[in-house]
């Protein structure tokens, strides 16, 4: 498998699979990444969710613990983290605008067939995301297919194969800092550490209208292209 270190260079690593891990009161099984290069064992979102994992740093040492959510903490939890199905979640900031090498050809990439069963499962999630302001018709030059990728619960989610457009995407440096000063400066006081899984995160930024062409799909009889993305 191939994945990106801290240093933002990809380099391959073996996987190992139904490792058999054991916490104070659950057992799960999961697929660990076997890199040599690593000073620490590290574990996974979905692991530290499945066993129910809390990390606590105090006086410069990590404490494992199980985490138990009571139903005071959870009053005290924002509500607008919440996902309630009502909302689209936009995020309020400025527009993120891309450009593409050469602009003067079309990036179409023709769509792939959608089996009956996917098309109906992805047809309520378009019709939303039209009804929410995020996905609008346009007519544009540019194409790129979508997949519907049938979940675990049986439901769908809608995938666009935005490979073509990252090929042509002029490379822009991101504004990440180190996560070594990140944790440098939390302070000894905090105990308390959330991971948060944003809900369609993909939709929630906004695109600048010049951008949104490059982003336009194909749907039945439509072109579709996204305000946010």
């Amino acid at each position: 498998m191939v994945v990106i270190g801290a240093k933002g260079e990809p380099f391959k690593v073996p996987i190992v699979k139904n490792v058999e891990i054991e916490s104070e009161n659950k057992i799960c099984l999961g697929d660990m990444l076997l890199v040599e290069e690593a000073d620490y064992n590290l574990l996974g979102r979905d692991l530290m969710v499945a066993l129910g994992i809390n990390l606590i740093i105090r006086n410069s040492q990590i404490t494992v613990s199980i985490y138990k959510l009571t139903c005071e903490d959870e009053d005290k939890i924002n509500p607008k983290v919440w996902h309630t199905g009502k909302e689209a979640g936009k995020l309020a900031m400025e527009p993120i605008s891309i450009e593409i090498e050469k602009p003067e050809d079309p990036i179409r990439i023709r769509q792939y067939p959608i089996p009956l069963e996917g098309r109906r499962g992805l047809k309520p999630i378009i019709e939303d995301l039209i009804k929410k302001g995020i996905l609008e018709p346009c007519m544009s030059r540019h194409n790129t297919p979508i997949l519907a990728v049938k979940k675990g619960d049986g439901n769908y989610r809608l995938v666009q194969d935005l490979r073509a457009i990252n090929e042509r995407t002029r490379t822009r440096f991101p504004v990440v800092a180190n996560p070594y000063t990140l944790l440098n400066r939390i302070s000894p006081k905090d105990t308390w550490y959330s991971v948060i899984d944003l809900k369609d995160a993909f939709w929630t930024c906004p695109l600048a209208e010049g951008s949104r062409d490059f982003f336009a799909f194909q749907w039945r009889i439509q072109t579709l292209t996204g305000n946010n993305s």
